[in-house]
């Protein structure tokens, strides 16, 4: 079952979000909460008419449950990455540290753990989107190791035009370190940047990400730009900034 499946985006319109829940009555709770922030909703209870039909929806995100029937939430994400950068919020009912890591390796943009609270899910569905919005208007940054970091367009540019596209998560990771180059970033203060808080010593969320991104970073000069500040967190060396800015 997919609402409004037929349906495409109304230009002007409030902006839609997709969620996709086996759970009818999760689904309606779902609704409630983001119908009463003032978003307009449609449900799928399985992905598999969905990714035909998201070009007509152009939702601004999607809601995602792990545990689907059939296709699960997993390798939905994965279809959905190999042709699309929809910002996605993973929703899972587990609350192992490894459910999040793996989402967040194959391109999620934030998670939410069942049960949560209205308040909650919808601060992070406006965290992210404001992430997507506010990437835009900025000239692309030198970063390092032959790579420009092109926020508008939520991409990496390397040499010879080479480019590499970001997650919204990715982004706001990147950004927050190349504002302040040369200068360590705490995970807490990326996890902000990010609309959230650390789950705790446990949660290596920061840290798959910067691998994430450090690993599309990778061969494109033979430095690494990002460097690992122990006990603190991260940061952009300055100094391979400084070599890409006068090449």
């Amino acid at each position: 079952m997919l609402e409004n499946l037929t349906g495409t985006a109304d230009e002007g319109a409030a902006q839609r979000i997709v969620v996709v829940d086996d759970d009818p009555v999760l689904r309606a709770i779902l609704r409630g909460y983001l119908e009463d922030a003032g978003y307009r909703v449609t449900e799928a209870e399985d992905g598999e008419r969905l990714l035909d039909a998201l070009p007509r929806l152009d939702p601004a995100l999607m809601l995602l449950d792990v545990k689907l029937p059939g296709t699960d939430g997993f390798a939905l994400l994965r279809s959905i990455r190999a042709r699309s950068d929809l910002p996605v919020i993973m929703v899972t009912s587990c609350s192992e540290a490894r459910k999040r890591v793996e989402g967040l390796e194959l391109g999620a943009d934030d998670y939410v753990t069942k049960p949560f609270n209205a308040r909650e899910l919808v601060a992070r569905v406006r965290s992210v989107l404001r992430r997507v919005a506010e990437r835009g208007a900025a000239e692309p940054l030198e970063i390092g190791g032959g790579w420009a970091f092109d926020r508008e367009r939520r991409r990496l540019v390397g040499a010879g035009g080479r480019q590499v596209s970001l997650t919204t998560a990715e982004c706001a990771i990147l950004a927050a370190l190349a504002e302040l180059p040369g200068r360590p970033i705490s995970r807490d203060v990326l996890a902000m940047r990010m609309g959230r808080r650390l789950g705790g010593p446990d949660d290596r969320s920061i840290d798959v990400l910067v691998s994430r991104i450090r690993r599309k970073l990778a061969g494109q000069c033979g430095s690494e730009p990002i460097r690992s500040i122990r006990n603190v967190g991260y940061m952009l060396d300055a100094d391979a900034s400084s070599r890409s800015d006068a090449q």
